[in-house]
């Protein structure tokens, strides 16, 4: 019996860089167009440092962090800005080789469902999964979330990707 291989898609399968960069540049005011090249931008992200907050340090402005963030959950995942993600080179290969050994379950925190379904076909890697698991974003942990999907997580599962 194989063991389960949990996958996070966004920053594991798919470089989202682009999508995040392009969505700051759309909605961010014309003044600050400039303040933040797309390397920087990804800089204060490796850091842990919302760009919000450090325009609002940089510029002494008071932007709501609150409303960015409703303004970013309403349209990020709209297939406008989908369209700027991109598979790692490695993704294809990697997800042939981890299904041999692996019962691969991907599971991502993403608002619309539709969305990522839709992008993860365009991708043509849906086949590499066993199950996908959708999370919305205010669902909880990712563990409870398999569990809840009554998936047991037992010794020799994996998770691979770069949150939680």
């Amino acid at each position: 019996m194989k063991n389960n291989c949990f996958m996070d898609f966004d920053g594991t399968i798919i470089c989202n860089k682009k999508r995040l960069y392009k969505f700051f540049i759309d909605n961010i005011d014309n003044k600050y167009k400039e303040a933040l090249t797309e390397d920087e931008f990804w800089a204060l992200k490796k850091l842990g440092i919302n760009e919000i907050e450090w325009i609002n340090k940089q510029y002494k402005d008071n932007i709501s962090i609150k409303e960015w963030n409703e303004r970013k959950k309403e349209i990020i995942e709209s297939k406008d800005y989908l369209n700027y993600n991109k598979l790692f080179d490695f993704s294809v290969e990697t997800l042939k080789k981890l299904s041999d050994k692996y019962n691969l379950i991907l599971i991502t925190r993403r608002s619309n469902e539709k969305n990522v379904l839709d992008e993860i076909n365009t991708f043509n890697i849906a086949s590499y999964f066993n199950k996908i698991l959708v999370l919305p974003h205010n669902g909880g942990t990712k563990s409870d979330f398999i569990k809840n999907n009554g998936i047991d997580i037992l010794d020799g599962d994996i998770l691979v990707g770069d949150t939680e």
